[in-house]
C-alpha cells in the first residue's frame, strides 16, 4: 500500500510567492508615499512654529543678544526652498519694519518640498506671487501688542504661503491674518 505525502505542488508554492510579492509592493509604495506626505507636514509645521515662535518673542519682549533696541520679529521668504527669522531694531508707527534688519537663522523645506506661491489678501481679493515674485515676502510682528505687518503694508489682512509636494503636487497652506492668527490648511 502507497502512503499519501503530504506537501505543497510547485503550483501552490507559485500562487503564496506571488501573493507575497504584490502584497510587499502594495506596501512599500504606500510607504514611499507615506514619507513624502510626512516631508510635507513636517515642513509646514516646521513653518507654522517658527511664526508663532517670533509672534511670542514680539509678546515677550525678548530682547535678543547685542541689539540694544528691538522693533519687532518676523519670517521673510528667501527662495521657494528656505526662509529666514529675522529681527529690525525699529518700527514705524503703523508696525511695519524699519531700521537695520539682523538675520536669527535660515531654515530649508525638506528635500521635494517648495513654497509653490504666495497670495496676500487686501481690499476683498487676493494677489498671488508665484516663481521670484515670492522672495522678499514676510510677516513681521512689532511688540508688545503684538502689531503685525504683512509685506510692509498695515493694511494688508492676510498672507497665505502654499507649500507643495514637487512630485506628488500635495499642498498645505500656512496662514497668518493681521490679527495674528496662525493656522495651517
Amino acid at each position: 500500500m502507497f502512503k499519501r505525502q503530504k506537501g505543497f505542488t510547485l503550483f501552490e508554492m507559485l500562487v503564496v510567492i506571488a501573493i507575497i510579492a504584490i502584497i510587499s509592493i502594495l506596501v512599500l509604495a504606500n510607504y514611499r508615499q507615506g514619507q513624502k506626505t510626512y516631508a510635507l507636514e513636517q515642513s509646514a509645521q516646521k513653518l507654522v512654529s517658527d511664526i508663532r515662535q517670533v509672534q511670542g518673542m514680539a509678546i515677550s519682549g525678548y530682547k535678543a543678544p547685542n541689539f540694544t533696541t528691538i522693533g519687532g520679529y518676523g519670517v521673510r521668504i528667501i527662495d521657494g526652498n528656505s526662509y529666514k527669522i529675522f529681527l529690525y531694531n525699529g518700527s514705524n508707527p503703523d508696525g511695519c519694519p524699519s531700521g537695520a534688519e539682523s538675520d536669527l537663522g535660515t531654515f530649508n523645506f525638506s528635500t521635494g518640498v517648495s513654497i509653490k506661491e504666495v497670495k496676500i489678501y487686501k481690499g476683498g481679493s487676493y494677489t498671488s506671487y508665484t516663481g521670484v515674485a515670492i522672495n522678499g515676502k514676510h510677516v513681521f510682528f512689532r511688540p508688545p501688542s503684538p502689531k503685525t505687518c504683512i509685506n510692509d503694508d498695515a493694511n494688508n489682512e492676510e498672507i497665505q504661503i502654499v507649500l507643495t509636494r514637487t512630485d506628488t503636487g500635495a499642498e498645505i497652506t500656512v496662514s497668518v491674518t493681521q490679527y495674528g492668527k496662525i493656522d495651517r490648511q
